[in-house]
């Protein structure tokens, strides 16, 4: 059955005629290609502190994690330029909103240094307290 058809079945509640099962999301084709590219750029490296990261256990304090800059829940593409390889550590930061992340990834300075700026809370604001 592909995804354009839907499987039915018969309900025991007479108010209910048929049942929907549960849709899954399947990722996009192109995405595991671009984390590839990132890992590339980035080096396999966690792009605010440095640490390599591993692949084989992504919940490990240095687990690969790849991170949206624009939220794709906000329209964000799954494109090299937004998207930074981050340790599990780090990621969980930006999250809970302890660093805040912008730019595009894909930039570099005269030095080679990345383009997103690196944020972090204060009292008047958010400082900008590096680039990665």
């Amino acid at each position: 059955m592909d995804d354009t058809e839907r499987q039915f079945t018969a309900s025991s509640d007479p108010q209910l005629k048929f049942a929907k099962p549960a849709r899954r999301r399947k990722p996009k084709p192109n995405r595991q290609a671009v984390y590839a590219q990132v890992d590339a750029r980035d080096r396999g490296c966690c792009r605010v502190c440095g640490l390599f990261t591993s692949v084989e256990n992504v919940l490990a304090p240095n687990g690969r994690h790849h991170h949206h800059l624009v939220y794709r829940s906000r329209g964000g593409k799954d494109a090299t330029a937004n998207i930074v390889t981050l340790c599990a550590k780090c990621h969980r930061r930006v999250h809970e909103g302890g660093i805040r992340l912008s730019g595009n990834a894909d930039d570099r300075d005269e030095r080679g240094r990345g383009c997103v700026q690196q944020l972090r809370p204060s009292e008047s604001g958010w400082q900008i307290v590096g680039w990665v």
